[in-house]
């Protein structure tokens, strides 16, 4: 379990729900360690944010400016400060993915762990369909490119859906594949 500033993101609910998760699996066998990581999380959102929007407006380039205005408010927003993004900063946002992917492989080789967990939210999911709700508990991983599943772990208190994100090692897809499936089944309980 990773401690510290980007567990720091999710809600009292949700490290709640954490917690009990991890007294499940904890019972069922698994060893629960405590890591304190992902320190710098604030320059890792920031990186992935300059990339995700630098990116997008090199794509649209061409077409917004003439067509700005048919961009939803947003949309719009975000490749205008996108454009702001010069090719230094861009190509640091870049190699940032691969120093945070090293990250992972020293922080987990360092504690002997396999997995990763957290929230995969900083809450409940939302109600509706107009929002899929905040990504910052999954960017780290998104940004490092490693493979990461959610495994459905509980109801908050208005009944919807929690989680428990499970993350590892770059290249280890099927592996998390093989731990997933055990971890969903003895987590059922919470359901």
């Amino acid at each position: 379990m990773i401690r510290g500033p980007y567990l720091e993101q999710a809600s009292k609910e949700a490290c709640n729900a954490l917690g009990k998760q991890l007294d499940v699996l904890q019972q069922a066998g698994y060893c629960i360690k405590q890591v304190d990581a992902l320190c710098h999380i604030e320059d890792i959102n920031k990186a992935h944010t300059n990339l995700i929007i630098a990116e997008a407006a090199r794509e649209h380039a061409k077409w917004f400016s003439r067509y700005a205005h048919l961009y939803k408010p947003r949309t719009r927003e975000a490749i205008g400060e996108g454009l702001k993004i010069g090719d230094l900063q861009l190509s640091e946002s870049r190699t940032s993915m691969c120093e945070l992917r090293e990250y992972f492989e020293t922080l987990m080789r360092a504690h002997d762990v396999d997995i990763l967990v957290s929230p995969p939210a900083c809450g409940p999911a939302p109600e509706g369909i107009h929002s899929t709700g905040n990504p910052v508990m999954n960017l780290p991983w998104t940004h490092a490119g490693v493979p990461v599943v959610t495994v459905p772990a509980g109801r908050s208190g208005n009944g919807l859906p929690l989680g428990i994100q499970l993350a590892t090692r770059f290249g280890s897809d099927e592996l998390l594949l093989g731990w997933t499936e055990h971890i969903a089944k003895v987590l059922k309980a919470l359901m």
